[in-house]
């Protein structure tokens, strides 16, 4: 079952600990496709500030009503932020990058508002059929991730496999 952008799962362990085993306290972070917020919380405690961003005004207004600190909330798309050049230290991006039309531009708006050295933690569902997420025609091997972020500027750092999902580090 894919479960729509309001519903009210809690942040998962596994990849809150990833964020704080990968994020070391940056000035501005940035979760893109943010939803309703499960992750700011966890970017706010390594960050002075952090953008949550999603295009759904709903989702924003969830969010908006769950964090509480220095966050700054943007309905945009992904593909286009209002984001400064080289603004953003640490990006993260959880379960949203597969619903993306244009891949390649948003890999290009995050090659974009990443400092030189920036890293973007891109987590994706693993291929395959489970009972939520999203249907198996729409999950990306971490293979076609790292290929989209190589052409447009990124380094891959590292691929990891935590519980039912894929994790990709990248730097600028």
């Amino acid at each position: 079952m894919h479960r729509g952008k309001h519903g009210d799962w809690p942040a998962s362990p596994e990849i809150e600990k990833l964020i704080n085993d990968t994020m070391n306290h940056v000035d501005t972070a940035a979760d893109l496709g943010c939803g309703v917020g499960r992750f700011c919380d966890a970017l706010l405690r390594h960050a002075n500030k952090v953008y949550c961003i999603d295009r759904d005004p709903q989702s924003i207004e969830v969010a908006k009503s769950r964090i509480n600190g220095n966050a700054i909330f943007l309905i945009e798309d992904a593909e286009h932020t209002s984001i400064k050049n080289g603004e953003v230290d640490f990006l993260l991006m959880v379960n949203s990058f597969h619903d993306m039309e244009n891949k390649d531009g948003v890999a290009k708006e995050i090659h974009r508002v990443l400092k030189n050295g920036g890293l973007a933690l891109i987590i994706e569902f693993k291929p395959g059929l489970t009972g939520f997420g999203p249907p198996p025609w729409l999950r990306m091997r971490p293979e076609e991730v790292r290929e989209i972020f190589s052409r447009n500027g990124m380094t891959n750092v590292w691929i990891k496999g935590i519980d039912s999902h894929n994790a990709l580090l990248f730097r600028k």
